[in-house]
């Protein structure tokens, strides 16, 4: 009850960028149940070379901070999973959706059991906004975005 009074205090933009946020969510998350990721990348954007194009050196907009931050508030309020992979994809079809250019980066690496672990997290501007967490720890396979995002 305290979270439903707290939401119906937030400003009417505000309520409405996290149910935009919880609706890609779940479309991001059925998306990755129902299709196959190869097309689900050609709507991510160019395929980038990722170690040999520097991101943009300039701060990310105000907006895409705020859509970041819908999109991590909301992934907790989901009744399905909403791990890295559905909340990057969110927030770069809202990014996209504002017209602001951002890259998806997918990584991997070997955790302390010897397993594979992944990990994928998004940039706008010079800026992780979404999976920065430990991003550096991961060896980059492939970014999907705007060359000059």
């Amino acid at each position: 009850m305290r979270r439903l009074r707290k939401f119906v205090g937030l400003s009417r933009s505000d309520r409405l960028l996290l149910l935009e946020a919880w609706l890609y969510l779940g479309a991001a998350r059925a998306a990755l149940l129902l299709v196959p990721f190869r097309r689900i990348a050609t709507h991510l954007g160019q395929q980038l070379m990722a170690q040999n194009e520097a991101p943009p050196d300039l701060p990310p907009p105000p907006a895409a901070r705020n859509i970041a931050g819908a999109v991590e508030t909301m992934s907790y309020h989901t009744p399905w999973e909403s791990a890295c992979l559905a909340q990057t994809i969110a927030g770069k079809f809202m990014l996209k959706q504002r017209g602001i250019p951002s890259r998806l980066y997918l990584g991997t690496k070997k955790d302390e059991a010897g397993n594979l672990t992944a990990h994928a997290w998004l940039q706008a501007g010079n800026e992780i906004v979404i999976g920065g967490a430990g991003h550096q720890t991961f060896v980059v396979l492939s970014a999907f975005g705007d060359p000059a995002g």
